[in-house]
């Protein structure tokens, strides 16, 4: 009697639900919320069904509008910063803003329901159907409350300009816009009037607040190369341990037909049996060059100054982790083209801001603990992936990761533009073509170059009155309060003056550091110990 053939997914669904919380408690509400969700996982995922999402707020009628999927590679690709942000205002010819209030392709909700208030609990909104993502694919989903005011829909502020998700290990929620109309796909706040040119209505950099209740549908072994790789290594192994016991006549495997063995690996073994240790991925290495000569000489400058602070053997550790930040940054810069063209045509004094700032969120991303134990303790139905093979914990994924050269991009090349008049950049350096032609040619410290910004760095950290670059890093995660009027607030100096005026419900507010800590050993890039194929396996 034949076999029957090898099913590619499981039958039944195992439930799980992601919880995208407000880390600082009703931090802001309003209308509306748009962002994407991702399906984007190391585990042997094949599918995920997102059955309903749950919110809380004011509520009222609340409408969920979803988009048709689609592959990450054409949403998560390089594209142009945007560039048309004023002061919390968007043109209405800007791509970005024309996707999201395109109607027609958001077609008719999803969810279209009136809800009791309900600002503490979380209300479950029940979808007339499931959101289905295949592996590797994105959404985009639009929340929507129509109560008069600003308390309708509770949201997060995304703090990080590096645009990175919050992740489960299957799942991954990204930040986006949070709407200010009490109409659908509204373009206007309440305080402005109509605009035919401009998009009020949106504020970018915030995060979608709630739960994520969905459904995993988890791969079926198969005796192929592209899907057995996707399973742990300890499952690997075991397969290939047992058809070397098939093929050996000394083993009591012998009496078995292989395509038995492979009918019970593929129906009845699962792949979390024999361990979790699912194999890391390759990520290219970090950029020796930005390719750009005026990038290049401030970075180079800003890293000396930080061996020259932390030259002591204890602080070995940190100066790693700020140097790697550092050239995250100039992986960045190379990746993004427009952003490596205003940097190098802006004035040194933000040219120093905003590398500083973007080697700020860097160090962040690979120096905070908080965010590694989230990951450990973040669990699915079926376990956790160690953090250092998550893509939020990797340097190297993260500065050539195109959502995050995006996010960045926009954020940096919007301050530029703001502090150096919103109409752009009138005077384009003349030396312009010097250089992106020899960004790569060794720097000399001696030269006049180096000495300009050595002496524009030690100006700029002189009116904040810190010894160091290093200093400006770990402190300015938080807010410092100057009493000179020629300090700067280090959490407001990047952001350009907006008029946000989305509502707050309770901010607490936020410590001063006191004190560094130089002693926590990081240790970023563990790395998974390579399985070697075997030769005597024949794959179909």
């Amino acid at each position: 009697m034949p076999l029957p053939p090898l099913e590619r997914e499981s039958e039944n669904l195992f439930f799980s639900a992601f919880t995208s919380e407000t880390e600082d408690r009703e931090d802001h509400s309003f209308s509306g919320v748009f962002f994407t969700i991702g399906c984007d996982s190391l585990l042997p995922v094949s599918r995920v069904e997102v059955r309903s999402l749950s919110v809380r707020g004011d509520l009222g009628r609340v409408r969920v509008y979803v988009k048709a999927p689609v592959k990450r590679s054409s949403v998560d690709a390089p594209r142009e910063p945007n560039v048309t942000e004023e002061y919390g205002k968007y043109a209405r010819r800007d791509p970005l803003v024309e996707g999201l209030f395109d109607e027609t392709a958001w077609g008719e909700p999803k969810h279209d329901e009136t809800h009791e208030s309900s600002r503490d609990v979380m209300v479950e909104l029940k979808l007339n159907t499931s959101i289905v993502l295949e592996r590797g694919e994105m959404v985009e989903v639009y929340v929507h409350s129509d109560v008069p005011g600003d308390t309708g829909l509770v949201y997060d502020n995304a703090t990080d300009m590096m645009g990175r998700p919050k992740c489960d290990g299957v799942l991954q929620i990204y930040p986006g816009f949070a709407h200010l109309s009490r109409e659908p796909f509204g373009k206007t706040a309440p305080w402005y009037a109509p605009s035919v040119n401009w998009v009020t209505s949106l504020r970018r950099d915030r995060r979608f607040v709630g739960k994520v209740s969905y459904g995993v549908r988890w791969m079926l072994w198969q005796p192929e190369k592209e899907a057995h790789k996707k399973f742990p290594v300890e499952f690997q192994e075991v397969v290939r341990t047992m058809l070397r016991g098939v093929r050996d006549e000394g083993s009591a495997l012998s009496a078995l037909h292989p395509d038995v063995l492979m009918y019970i690996f593929n129906k009845h073994v699962g792949w979390e049996w024999f361990g979790k240790d699912v194999p890391a991925r390759q990520f290219p290495a970090l950029a020796t060059s930005c390719r750009s000569r005026s990038v290049n000489v401030m970075l180079d400058v800003i890293i000396d100054h930080m061996r020259e602070y932390l030259s002591q053997p204890e602080h070995a550790s940190n100066l790693r982790v700020m140097v790697v930040a550092c050239q995250m940054v100039r992986t960045i810069v190379s990746n993004g083209d427009a952003l490596r063209l205003l940097l190098a045509a802006c004035s040194m004094n933000i040219r120093i801001r905003a590398l500083l700032h973007m080697a700020k969120s860097c160090y962040e991303k690979i120096s905070d603990r908080k965010g590694e134990m989230r990951c450990e303790q973040s669990e699915t139905t079926a376990g956790k992936i160690p953090p250092r093979l998550l893509a939020e914990c990797i340097p190297e994924a993260l500065a050539h990761d195109a959502t995050t050269v995006n996010s960045v991009s926009s954020f940096i090349c919007t301050f530029v533009r703001s502090k150096s008049g919103w109409e752009g950049l009138q005077i384009i350096e003349p030396d312009v073509n010097y250089d992106a032609t020899n960004a790569d040619t060794p720097i000399d410290k001696n030269s006049a170059e180096y000495k300009e910004a050595d002496a524009a760095l030690r100006e700029f950290m002189q009116q904040l009155h810190l010894p160091s670059p290093v200093l400006f890093l770990e402190l300015s995660r938080r807010t410092l309060h100057h009493s000179h009027d020629d300090e700067v607030d280090l959490d407001d100096d990047l952001s350009p003056d907006e008029e946000d005026m989305d509502s707050d419900y309770d901010e607490d507010d936020e410590d001063i550091v006191d004190e560094l800590d130089y002693d926590d050993e990081l240790d970023y890039d563990d790395d998974v110990d390579e399985v070697n194929e075997d030769d005597d396996v024949d794959w179909d």
